[in-house]
C-alpha cells in the first residue's frame, strides 16, 4: 500500500507537471489513484484535479470537467475543495459556462489564503475576461500579480501578467508587450516551455494589434513550430490567425481559417472559443458576399453568446446579422429599430466602431 506522504508528493508532482507535460501529468496522477483506498481524500482531490487541468491544456474540456467535479467531491478538507472549485471555474469558463463558473471562483475565494488566493484571484479575473467585464478583469489579475510578488510564487506571477498582458493588447491599452515578455521568459526559466509558447504566441497577437502584421505572422509561424514538438494542439488559436488575415486582408485565408476553427472547436466541445469562431465565419462571410451564411452563422454565434451569458459578444454577432440583412436589400422599420438599438448597445459596451458602422447603415 502507498504511504500517505508519498501519495501526497505523487499528487503535487502530476499538478505540478501540467503545463510542462499534461500527459505524464495524467499518468502520474492516474498511478496515485490507482492506489484506492490508500490515498486520503485531498490527495485524490489533487490528483483528479492534475488530470482535469491536464485534460484542458489537451482541449478534452467534457474530460476536463469529469475530473473536475471528482476533485470537488473527493476534497476532505474547505482549501482543498476551494482549490477543486477554482479550477473547475476556469474550466466551465472555457465551455462556455460562465454564470456558473464565476459563482464556483467567488465562492472558493474565502477559504484561501496567500498564493492560493492569489491564484483565486487570477482564475476569477479569467472568468470577468470571458464575461466581457474587462476593467474587473484586470483588476483581479493585478490582484494576482501583487500577491504573487509579495509570496515569491513565480509561476502565478507569469500567469497572471500573461493574462493581463494579453487582455491589454486586445483593449489597445500600454504595458501589453512589457507583461507579455516578462511572462515568458519567467515560464521559460522555470522550464515551463509549454506556457512560455503561450505567451509568445500572445506576444504575436500584441505585434498584430499594432499594425506589425509580418512580426505577427513570423511569430504566430515560430510558435507553431514549437506547438508541434510539444505534440499539443491549440485549435483556438486559429482564431488569432483569422483575426490577422482578415487585418491585411487576405479575405480567402480568413475564410478558410474560420471553417477549420469552427470545425475543430466543434469536435472538441470547446463552447466558448466555438462560439467565438461562428463569429468569425459569419463576419469573413459578409465581406466575401455571401449572406446567406453570414446572416445564419451570426445567428447561431448570438444564440451562443446569449446562453454563455456574453452580452459584448452577443450585440457584436447582431451587428453582423443586421449588416447582412442590410446588404441583402431589407429595407424595414423593424430592421431600422433593430440597428439603432445595436448600435447603443455597441456603445454601451465599448465597441465604438461596430457602432458607428451599423449607425450609418442605419442612416442610409
Amino acid at each position: 500500500m502507498a504511504d500517505s506522504a508519498g501519495s501526497a508528493g505523487a499528487a503535487q508532482s502530476a499538478l505540478d507537471a501540467v503545463q510542462r507535460y499534461p500527459r505524464e501529468a495524467i499518468a502520474i496522477a492516474q498511478r496515485v489513484l490507482a492506489a484506492g483506498r490508500a490515498v486520503a481524500g485531498d490527495e485524490r482531490s489533487t490528483a483528479e484535479r492534475a488530470i482535469g487541468l491536464a485534460l484542458r491544456e489537451l482541449n478534452d474540456l467534457p474530460g476536463a470537467l469529469r475530473h473536475l467535479r471528482r476533485a470537488e467531491r473527493a476534497a476532505t478538507t474547505p482549501r482543498a475543495r476551494a482549490l477543486a472549485r477554482m479550477s473547475l471555474g476556469y474550466v466551465l469558463a472555457n465551455a462556455g459556462r460562465t454564470a456558473a463558473a464565476l459563482r464556483a471562483v467567488t465562492a472558493a475565494l474565502p477559504q484561501l489564503t496567500g498564493a492560493d488566493a492569489g491564484r483565486a484571484r487570477m482564475q476569477r479575473g479569467v472568468v470577468l475576461h470571458y464575461r466581457g467585464r474587462y476593467d474587473e478583469a484586470v483588476r483581479d489579475y493585478s490582484l494576482a500579480v501583487d500577491i504573487a510578488q509579495r509570496e515569491g510564487d513565480r509561476l502565478l506571477e507569469a500567469r497572471a501578467r500573461n493574462n493581463r498582458g494579453l487582455l491589454n493588447a486586445h483593449r489597445g491599452a500600454r504595458g501589453r508587450d512589457d507583461d507579455l515578455a516578462r511572462s515568458a521568459a519567467i515560464f521559460e526559466g522555470l522550464g515551463l516551455d509549454l506556457a512560455a509558447a503561450d505567451a509568445r504566441w500572445n506576444l504575436g497577437i500584441a505585434a498584430g494589434q499594432r499594425g506589425d502584421t509580418v512580426g505577427a505572422l513570423r511569430c504566430f509561424a515560430e510558435v507553431e513550430r514549437e506547438y508541434r514538438r510539444l505534440a499539443v494542439p491549440r485549435p483556438a488559436l486559429l482564431l488569432d490567425r483569422f483575426e490577422l488575415l482578415l487585418s491585411v486582408p487576405l479575405l480567402d485565408e480568413a475564410v478558410e481559417v474560420a471553417a477549420v476553427a469552427v470545425r475543430e472547436l466543434n469536435r472538441r466541445g470547446m463552447a466558448s472559443d466555438l462560439a467565438e469562431a461562428l463569429l468569425a465565419r459569419a463576419r469573413a462571410a459578409l465581406l466575401a458576399g455571401d449572406l446567406d451564411t453570414a446572416t445564419g452563422t451570426a445567428a447561431q454565434a448570438r444564440a451562443r453568446f446569449r446562453r454563455q451569458g456574453r452580452r459584448i459578444w452577443a450585440a457584436f454577432a447582431r451587428h453582423v446579422e443586421l449588416r447582412a440583412e442590410f446588404r441583402r436589400g431589407t429595407r424595414s422599420a423593424a430592421l431600422l429599430t433593430a440597428l439603432v438599438r445595436t448600435a447603443g448597445q455597441l456603445d454601451a459596451t465599448g465597441w465604438p466602431g461596430p457602432a458607428l458602422t451599423t449607425r450609418i447603415d442605419a442612416g442610409r
